[in-house]
């Protein structure tokens, strides 16, 4: 980004006296809390001057999440075209890349996959606050990374650009559409909690990067934090047992399977 307001780095000797001075005892915070830190902003430029909430984020260890994955953010497909004599087999499917070869054998007998709902209708309300089509866009993100595995938003956004599959009458409305949902969940979305589309870390964000350097990003400029936030996160694959989905079942006489969002920021 073209305008950082705090960027250092630095060590601290006797690091667990420290901490314990301070009374830290724990680095991680609830998903949920998007206001971890609040600092006072001064900026001669803009004429600011007042305390604002901050989210952050540290590679310390592995690259974090922007969205955990969880049985609310589960999407159900309905599977249609299927014998469903089939079913059984593909669901005792146990390879490696177990998902997409469900997917794929769904497919490679008749079957085919059309977005049905997101189970979680409060995660459903939230991304209409976004946009009314949010949901397509998501389920579209989703099918397409699970058919191929192709995690980077980018490539994925490429491909629909490319098939267009809700109608737009010229290109860039996904990568837009895209930059909106992961602005929306970095500063204050949650997929289980109903969103008024306030942001609540309204300051931006603090990066801890895997050397030790502190960036701090403000949101003044929003569309390059949008650029920063597309370029630098990729979908991912959760525990399918634990969040409940990938397996095909019934719900009175339609036959059904769910994908699950997970999203998190790539290594640096």
């Amino acid at each position: 980004m073209n305008r950082i307001i705090d960027k250092l780095s630095f060590n601290i000797l006797n690091e667990e006296s420290f901490l314990d001075g301070i009374y830290l005892t724990r680095f991680a915070v609830p998903s949920s809390n998007f206001n971890e830190k609040r600092l006072k902003y001064y900026d001669t430029n803009m004429g600011i001057n007042q305390e604002m909430g901050f989210s952050i984020k540290s590679y310390s260890g592995e690259p974090p999440t922007l969205l955990n994955a969880s049985p609310a953010t589960n999407f159900q497909f309905e599977v249609t075209g299927l014998d469903e004599s089939l079913v059984d087999t593909i669901n005792s499917i146990s390879t490696r890349e177990k998902i997409r070869d469900r997917i794929k054998a769904i497919y490679d007998n008749g079957g085919e996959l059309k977005f049905a709902k997101t189970i979680n209708t409060v995660f459903s309300g939230n991304m209409m606050m976004i946009d009314s089509r949010m949901e397509e866009i998501i389920s579209d993100l989703l099918l397409n990374f699970f058919k191929t595995n192709e995690m980077d938003f980018l490539k994925i956004i490429e491909y629909l650009e490319q098939e267009n599959p809700l109608g737009y009458p010229r290109s860039g409305f996904y990568e837009h559409k895209v930059k909106q949902f992961l602005c929306a969940k970095a500063l204050g979305m949650d997929p289980s909690k109903e969103w008024n589309g306030i942001d609540e870390a309204n300051g931006g964000y603090i990066v801890v990067k895997s050397d030790g350097e502190v960036v701090a990003f403000h949101l003044y400029n929003r569309n390059q934090f949008e650029q920063y936030l597309l370029d630098n996160t990729k979908l991912e694959r959760g525990s399918t047992s634990r969040h409940d989905y990938a397996s095909i079942y019934k719900e009175g006489s339609k036959l059904f399977i769910n994908l699950n969002l997970q999203i998190r920021f790539k290594k640096r």
